[in-house]
């Protein structure tokens, strides 16, 4: 349960104070973002790319700060679902024309909030090279291996006819993915 006894999944307590379940990816830390988690995980950050806004405008996405993970497993509190190939080498992550508020002037209380749309696929693929990340300390285990990542990504919104879509799959490049096996917390007695 989280602070306010919802169902959200639970935030691991030494990653932020406040409640946030993000954090860069990297070799030395916790690879999910949750508490009393136990199933597999991709990642990858540093993530970049380029795409057209309007049908003319060249414009980049990502920044070195950008990071993007999945999971599929049990925690306590929730479930999620995206497709992985039979031999658990290859995750996708896709959603298409989903809804979305777009406040550019977020946090500010007069910030006007309009509907976007977003649809974005990612995939990661094993490299085969394995990789094991573990700290006793903090209680979590990784058995995996170093993964291609690659994203593509669409955005709109009506009300200002503004429209934005990635190059495609292909062209888009991260410094550091995994795929591969995650246990935390609860799980990791």
């Amino acid at each position: 349960m989280t602070a306010n006894d919802g169902t959200d999944p639970c935030p691991i307590p030494w990653l932020d104070k406040n409640g946030s379940h993000n954090q860069p990816t990297n070799r030395s830390l916790e690879p999910s973002h949750i508490d009393r988690f136990k199933g597999r995980v991709a990642r990858c950050s540093t993530f970049t790319g380029m795409g057209t806004g309007n049908h003319v405008n060249r414009l980049a996405f990502g920044s070195p700060t950008a990071d993007f993970g999945v999971m599929d497993g049990e925690n306590w509190a929730a479930r999620t679902s995206l497709t992985t190939s039979q031999d658990g080498n290859t995750m996708t992550l896709e959603t298409k024309d989903v809804s979305m508020v777009d406040q550019p002037r977020w946090p500010a209380l007069d910030s006007a909030a309009t509907v976007a749309h977003m649809s974005f696929k990612m995939v990661w693929k094993s490299t085969g090279e394995a990789i094991n990340l573990e700290n006793p300390a903090q209680r979590f285990h990784f058995t995996g291996t170093r993964a291609s990542c690659q994203m593509e990504a669409q955005i709109g919104v009506p009300s200002i006819h503004f429209s934005w879509k990635s190059d495609p799959l292909e062209t888009s490049k991260r410094d550091f993915a995994i795929l591969g096996d995650v246990v935390n917390g609860h799980y990791d007695s």
